[in-house]
């Protein structure tokens, strides 16, 4: 699902070539062109950025890495190719270990102290990469591409670089190892001058120049990137920082000096119910003797007055895709749950995953709820378990002991951050005697982060009870 872009906070001072570092909530800006070298470091707090301490050598077309209270500059022009590094505390810079190679118009990625610098111009098009350590610079595997006015992000042992000019616009990427250089999947639209932000395996590129300014985004999956959505202020020579699905960028030129920041972001939509299914497994049993049966309360059984309620551990599902699907437990009944695979006959497993296609049978998912997640859903309110997907189907699945009972009634109650009338909320129940999922119930018409009810009646269980008396339940999403 390609993010958006939206209007951050000015810079205080407008600049090209300038670099970055740090996140889209405490982003750090530093050097740049603003009618000569600059030496100004401005740090963003999610809306507005401030000044901090000057860079101790103004520079041009250097690079970035690190943090807003822990970043790297490196490289640059400043009269002359630059080997000047300085570090960040948050407050001032000070001097750190030479880059071997003096250049500009490099890229950056890692921290503090495991920075990597690659590329770059020394009057040619340089394909050197070094690595540092927090002290000094060493020399690492040489880009297969040599090129200029080129992005990075990742890590000191997991860089990515794209774009770049060599010649002519390049859109090459390649991904780095912490030793070697390899190549990655191509740019769709070759540039120069752009910036990035994210990891080898979900990077974001942004902005340039492809024979006029350019507002292109492109997201990175590792192997291929895709179209994201453009930028407002089509720009060259600006930076970023952050994440693929958070990021940041500022700074640039449009023909003159740019102050624009945008900030981008990827929702991924997101199932989170205040409750889980809530499985009513005595219909003849009056409200005052029901324990909480209320759509709020989860998956959770609960059986007739005759019966134990050590009988009855409560199931209660969370659904949140990103596609997520977050429900809320009810305690009703049953006063401890185990979630461990291996959990005894009457026990409840309260399961969650993201999968390309939906599981057929109803074997548990990838990763069991926590004790604190199972808190988290007991009562009806705000507090949510997530679990995140994108191009994914996003479930949640609850299994619980109905002994003996022959009719159940299904209640959820929950919101999902996709809105359902974009993309379907089901409510499924698990036929034993066909081996299927079979659903009771579904929302195609919610607002996206609104509360909505599904119910359903299940007359008998006869076929949906395994050998020890245990009905399995799911709600999934598609998310896009």
């Amino acid at each position: 699902m390609a993010g958006t872009w939206s209007s951050g906070g000015a810079l205080a001072t407008a600049r090209n070539s300038l670099a970055g570092a740090g996140t889209q909530t405490a982003g750090l800006s530093f050097g740049g062109h603003s009618g000569g070298y600059s030496a100004v470091t401005e740090e963003y707090d999610g809306t507005s950025w401030s000044s901090g301490g000057a860079l101790a050598t103004a520079r041009e077309g250097l690079a970035g890495a690190g943090t807003q209270t822990a970043g790297l500059s490196f490289g640059g022009h400043s009269g002359a190719y630059s080997a000047v590094t300085e570090e960040y505390d948050g407050t001032s810079w000070s001097a750190g270990g030479a880059l071997a190679t003096a250049r500009n118009s490099l890229a950056g990625a890692g921290t503090q102290t495991a920075g990597l610098s690659f590329g770059g111009s020394t009057g040619a098009y340089s394909a050197v990469t070094e690595e540092y350590n927090g002290t000094s610079w060493s020399s690492g595997g040489a880009l297969a591409t040599a090129r200029e006015g080129i992005a990075g992000a990742g890590t000191q042992t997991a860089g990515l670089s794209f774009g770049g000019y060599s010649g002519s616009n390049s859109a090459v990427t390649e991904e780095y190892d912490g030793t070697s250089w390899s190549a990655g999947g191509a740019l769709a639209t070759a540039r120069r001058y752009l910036a990035g932000a994210g990891t080898q395996t979900a990077g974001l590129s942004f902005g340039g120049y492809a024979g006029a300014y350019s507002a292109v985004t492109e997201e990175y999956d590792g192997t291929s990137w895709s179209s994201g959505g453009a930028l407002a202020t089509a720009r060259q020579a600006l930076a970023g920082a952050g994440t693929q699905t958070a990021g940041l960028s500022f700074g640039g030129t449009t023909g003159s000096d740019s102050a624009v920041t945008e900030e981008y972001n990827i929702i991924n939509p997101s199932i989170s119910p205040s409750l889980s299914p809530s499985v009513s497994l005595s219909p003849s049993l009056s409200p005052s003797k029901s324990p909480s049966l209320s759509p709020s309360v989860s998956l959770s059984p609960s059986l007739s007055p005759s019966v134990s309620p050590s009988l009855s551990p409560s199931v209660s599902p969370s659904l949140s895709p990103s596609v997520s699907l977050s429900p809320s437990l009810s305690p009703s009944l049953s006063p401890s749950v185990s979630l461990s695979p291996s959990s005894p006959p009457g026990s409840t497993n309260y399961t969650k995953g993201n999968y390309v296609a939906l599981p057929a049978n109803d074997s548990d998912l990838k990763t069991f709820y926590s004790t604190q997640e199972i808190t988290d859903v007991s009562t009806r309110n705000d507090v949510r378990v997530g679990q995140g997907a994108l191009t994914e189907y996003t479930i949640h699945q609850y299994k619980d002991f109905a002994t003996i009972t022959t009719k159940a009634t299904l209640d959820w109650q929950g919101q999902a951050s996709y809105a359902p009338s974009s993309s379907t909320v089901y409510l499924q129940i698990y036929n034993r005697n066909t081996s299927s999922w079979e659903t009771v119930a579904s929302n195609n018409s919610a607002n996206a982060d609104t509360d909505f009810d599904m119910s359903a009646s299940i007359s008998s269980l006869t076929n949906y009870k395994d050998a020890s008396n245990v009905i399995s339940c799911r709600i999934y999403q598609l998310a896009p």
